[in-house]
């Protein structure tokens, strides 16, 4: 018996528009795949220096306030955030109201923090 791996990065064009397999299906709704995918796509996405998918990977797993140290600009949120959209329109194949609700979640979740803040000595988190 074969042993699953405990993810699959997927390519986001694929997950916005691809016809999903049952073993994809596997990954994305049984494993973290699809959270680490949008992760590493919103990294490069938004021209971050750390591109590399490992690199990425090891920092959200290590690194509980991850998403306070890198920035993006409210175009790039609002982008990806479409594309969060599409994903899951495909991915959970529901309706608008439902995917952007997903999509909104997911950004106010693992989304990045504003540039604005940057200069910021204490930025407020979702924790405290």
């Amino acid at each position: 018996m074969s042993r699953r791996k405990s993810y699959k990065i997927f390519d986001i064009d694929y997950l916005q528009n691809g016809e999903l397999t049952e073993d994809d299906l596997y990954y994305l709704f049984e494993t973290n795949s699809l959270i680490f995918s949008l992760v590493v796509e919103m990294f490069r996405f938004s021209k971050q220096e750390l591109v590399d998918e490992k690199k990425i990977l090891h920092l959200i797993k290590n690194d509980k306030d991850w998403m306070y140290k890198y920035f993006w600009t409210d175009k790039q949120r609002s982008d990806f955030e479409n594309i969060v959209f599409n994903v899951y329109k495909n991915v959970k194949y529901c309706g608008d109201v439902e995917a952007d609700s997903l999509s909104k979640w997911w950004i106010m979740e693992y989304g990045l923090t504003n540039k604005d803040l940057k200069r910021n000595k204490k930025i407020s988190k979702m924790s405290e």
